[in-house]
């Protein structure tokens, strides 16, 4: 029985061969691999060098979604640092930032959201809306 989401997540992406093709709300496509470890996400197109998403920060990322009512706005730290602009607290951007990424407010940090709500999506975790995502009926 699986008991939370990163364990769902490997277990998806162990049955399709550790590489799973995702699309974004714009339509752009990216093939997101889960590492020989099993602990962690990377992609030669979705994310940057060295900018790996960790599979157990997925599961604090959708206790954040289902903590904030089930639906988040998803925020953005590509034009403003952690704690302004498109990256406030309650932002699912800030919470990657500070809570994955250790990133304090004022600092630059990576923006992985397009990628993580894809991940989320394509594993029917969660719906991911223009400026939103939202955690499906399925619980885990």
């Amino acid at each position: 029985m699986i008991k939370n989401v990163s364990e769902y997540l490997k277990e998806y992406y162990l049955s399709n061969g550790k590489r799973i093709i995702v699309t974004t709300l714009r339509g752009k496509q990216h093939e997101i691999c889960l590492s020989d470890d099993n602990k962690y996400f990377y992609s030669y197109t979705g994310l940057r060098q060295n900018n790996f998403l960790y599979l157990n920060w997925f599961d604090g990322i959708v206790d954040f979604i289902r903590q904030n009512g089930g639906r988040v706005e998803k925020g953005g730290c590509r034009n403003s640092k952690v704690g302004q602009g498109n990256c406030t607290k309650g932002t699912l951007c800030y919470y990657v930032a500070t809570e994955c990424y250790g990133k304090c407010d004022g600092e630059s940090s990576f923006d992985p959201i397009f990628i993580v709500a894809a991940i989320l999506e394509n594993a029917g975790i969660c719906k991911n809306e223009r400026g939103y995502i939202q955690l499906s009926a399925i619980k885990y």
